[in-house]
């Protein structure tokens, strides 16, 4: 029996062994290794990070929405929030730290409560796309009975439309949400009806406190700032300040109405008087018309201005 042959493999070139470190010491940079297969896996469980919800309040368009100033104690009450009259120091606040919330996670506004707000015309910043309301309205009347301009006598709506030559301003807005009145003609303009409720309020207060949206709250933490100038230490405990800004996307619906008593007269049709109805995004105009009458309806976003007023 011949003996087994005894493998030597080529030389190597420049090939040197490695020194290995000390026993207790790891390897640090290239060293020779054999390569094996597999693995093994460990896992770890750790105790459970609770997040803190808020939440994300985002940018609209506000050009063409209803903007109206607010008193932003208003809301400061109803989240159980009370400042002295610089409506900056905190005499009581419904923020538990410990809960980290509010007493209360909604808050409601109702039609009344808005109305007795807006105490006058410099509490309108704009009556956006209702601007030409009254105008719209009469020049498709107009159209639709084929009469003169200046005809109004048939009209529902109030009279100040034509006196005021179709225009819709501060004034009107002012009278459309305070009116209750009935005349011998029929022209009439109801209470204003309907709520805005605010949910979420905890996790939206600490999105507005944490990332400052409104430019008018310092990141920094600590205890409420009593300069004015100095927007620094606002905590969640300051509820809502003078510039925050509420959006209502269908904060708003106007109703126009005008009946007819069409004692055998013919008038236009709907193809001979375009509506100029449009539905685009939150602002919406339908109208229906009909033998005893025609409706008209808009709806616009509305927009609250916090102030200290």
């Amino acid at each position: 029996m011949s003996e087994p042959s005894i493998y030597y493999p080529p030389d190597i070139e420049g090939w040197e062994p490695d020194t290995p470190p000390i026993l207790s010491a790891s390897y640090d940079g290239s060293y020779h290794a054999v390569a094996a297969d597999g693995g093994f896996d460990a896992e770890l469980g750790m105790k459970t990070i609770e997040l803190r919800p808020y939440d994300k309040i985002h940018p609209y368009d506000l050009t063409n929405a209803v903007q109206v100033l607010l008193d932003v104690r208003i809301l400061n009450d109803k989240l159980g929030i009370v400042k002295d009259a610089s409506n900056l120091n905190v005499i009581l606040s419904s923020y538990d730290a410990e809960s980290d919330a509010y007493a209360v996670d909604s808050i409601e506004l109702s039609a009344a409560e808005f109305v007795e707000n807006m105490v006058d015309t410099s509490r309108i910043i704009s009556v956006g796309v209702l601007h030409t309301l009254y105008s719209d309205f009469v020049h498709f009347l107009h159209q639709y009975f084929q009469i003169p301009n200046g005809f109004s006598s048939l009209f529902t709506v109030k009279s100040q439309i034509e006196l005021n030559g179709g225009i819709f301003g501060k004034a009107e807005f002012l009278d459309i949400i305070n009116a209750s009145s009935l005349n011998a003609q029929g022209e009439y303009v109801l209470d204003l009806s309907g709520s805005i409720t605010i949910h979420k309020l905890t996790e939206i207060m600490r999105f507005i406190t944490y990332y400052n949206p409104f430019g008018n709250r310092d990141l920094s933490f600590g205890t409420t700032a009593s300069d004015p100038a100095n927007r620094a230490n606002y905590t969640l405990a300051d509820g809502f300040l003078q510039d925050d800004v509420i959006f209502i996307p269908n904060g708003l619906k106007v109703t126009l109405k005008v009946a007819i008593a069409n004692n055998g007269v013919l008038v236009g049709s709907a193809a001979d008087a375009p509506t100029g109805d449009y539905d685009s995004g939150n602002f919406s105009q339908t109208t229906v018309m009909e033998s005893t009458g025609i409706v008209r309806v808009i709806h616009a976003p509305l927009v609250f201005r916090l102030r200290n007023l």
